[in-house]
């Protein structure tokens, strides 16, 4: 190429302070000559010798990314710019549910900030503000990093465009949480824009005429105060993720009252429970719980709250294990998994950010009927092991899974390598040592640690011992019909056998 472009992506502090210094003065000295040509004749789409072109907004867009646009000539490379750039924004992902705060977040097109905000504006959004550490890792990794489609950096809600250095967000939220890099904000070429990293979540100022995705939100105001969700009163409700899932079912609840009908209605989308002890996967070292029947935004939250996700089936050994574990349980038919579409249509995800390299669909499935975005095992008639997906407001029994969560060099066992390796991490944000993933690495996250201290779940299916049975019960299930002395003597040293060899895919004893 002839030029070297100014680029806006996120600058790490891994940059050194001359190159982020020498960068900004860089892009204040460009934009204050590019924005000097910008509103001149000829049009922005067709190639001219002369610098800039008719379209203010837009050729200062292609000008803060290309300064030679403005600097030399409007060429054919600043045409296609200007046709990538300058074309009006879309909203090209969501809704995604935050389990954290039932709020609701898009994410459109690239572009600058004033037509990403005027877009969302449009669709009665606000470009997001985050309040908290929690909310902030919570975006990062489901609305930047998660699987498809990854992005670099997004605009959200702060900005200091009315007084300089002073941020506020567009909701006219209080400054509650801020969350940095190192050395922002700066300034340098009159950045007035703010965006928030995918790497490590942290925030930098940044001009409002770089070209960029946003993400915005929506939230209903009522919720999150007053009285509880599970009692009547006014408006609205003290549980802000019941009361956003709630209300977007029956609006009643937030605009009128929290009569009767909205307390039937939190009691059966709000109150995930777990029904059965953790069931422990040998291959995995996770454990596994079934959920009374819920929505899958609650079942989620319940998940997260207990260091887990809505289970990832990675495998078909896995996949079948799940199915042959918890079939055992009559009362269901079929159950949630943390797979979902959300963020865009048909590019299915596992919350946990596992990648998605298997599926079980059943036949004609997944089918977005009525826009349905969760997927679920069936438990069953034929399709029993298969996957359907269905709307988040569906009620059904839900599967959690719960990793080794302090096992952070992945050996099998919390000990002191791992506490090192906390250690090491702490005070920073993204790592591998955030355990609860609220963006920075501190006490909390010790504390799990410690509570998972020692070698990570196993079974005892795989291996003897004098009582009747195993901790498994599809494992139990299945050794029992071959061997009923398993199940009426002792589980000894031949029915640890057949766990492995006959009954591999119900105990994944690894025989």
């Amino acid at each position: 190429m002839r030029r070297i472009l100014v680029p806006s992506q996120f600058t790490t502090p891994s940059v050194t302070a001359m190159n982020s210094l020498f960068a900004g003065v860089a892009a204040a000295l460009l934009a204050s000559v590019a924005s000097a040509q910008c509103g001149s004749a000829p049009s922005c789409y067709s190639a001219h010798d002369t610098p800039g072109c008719n379209d203010v907004n837009c050729c200062e867009l292609v000008c803060y990314e290309d300064p030679y646009c403005c600097n030399n000539e409007w060429d054919e490379l600043c045409v296609g710019e200007a046709k990538d750039m300058c074309t009006p924004p879309t909203i090209v992902g969501g809704p995604v549910l935050n389990p954290l705060n039932g709020h609701k977040y898009w994410i459109t097109s690239p572009s600058g900030r004033a037509a990403v905000a005027g877009l969302l504006a449009s669709q009665g959004l606000n470009l997001v503000t985050i309040s908290s550490g929690t909310e902030n890792e919570w975006m990062r990794r489901a609305l930047l990093v998660g699987g498809s489609n990854p992005l670099s950096a997004a605009f959200i809600g702060l900005n200091d465009l009315t007084n300089e250095g002073v941020f506020v967000w567009d909701d006219g939220s209080p400054l509650s949480y801020l969350h940095w890099a190192p050395g922002e904000p700066n300034n340098f070429g009159n950045e007035d824009a703010v965006e928030m990293g995918a790497g490590s979540g942290l925030w930098n100022d940044i001009s409002k005429l770089a070209f960029l995705p946003g993400v915005g939100e929506r939230s209903i105001a009522t919720c999150g105060s007053g009285g509880s969700c599970f009692s009547t009163h006014g408006p609205g409700c003290d549980d802000e993720t019941c009361c956003n899932q709630v209300c977007t079912i029956d609006t009643f609840c937030c605009n009128n009252s929290w009569d009767s009908i909205c307390v039937n209605e939190a009691n059966q989308y709000c109150t995930a429970q777990l029904v059965s002890t953790g069931i422990v996967n040998p291959a995995t070292r996770s454990r596994y719980f079934l959920v009374s029947k819920t929505s899958w935004l609650s079942a989620e939250r319940l998940a997260l709250s207990m260091g887990g996700n809505l289970v990832s089936l990675e495998t078909a050994a896995e996949n079948e294990w799940t199915r042959a574990n918890f079939t055992t349980f009559a009362e269901v038919t079929s159950a949630w998994i943390g797979l979902h579409d959300q963020r865009y249509e048909n590019a299915f995800e596992w919350t946990d950010l596992t990648p998605t390299e298997y599926t079980n669909w059943n036949r004609g499935e997944p089918n977005n009927a009525n826009n349905e975005d969760f997927g679920m095992m069936i438990f069953n008639g034929a399709a029993e092991g298969k996957w359907n997906d269905s709307t988040s407001t569906f009620l059904t029994h839900a599967i959690i899974e719960v990793p080794c969560a302090g096992d952070l060099d992945g050996t099998g066992s919390t000990n002191g390598s791992d506490l090192a390796v906390l250690l090491g991490a702490w005070g920073q944000p993204g790592t591998i040592a955030d355990l609860n993933h609220d963006a920075t690495v501190d006490a909390a996250d010790l504390a799990i640690l410690l509570g998972s201290w020692g070698p990570c779940p196993s079974s005892n299916a795989c291996f003897a011992h004098l009582t009747v049975g195993s901790d498994q019960p599809g494992c139990s299930a299945c050794v029992c019909e071959l061997d009923p002395f398993c199940c009426n003597n002792q589980w000894d040293s031949i029915c640890a056998g057949e766990a492995a060899n006959q009954c591999n895919f119900a105990c994944q004893c690894g025989g």
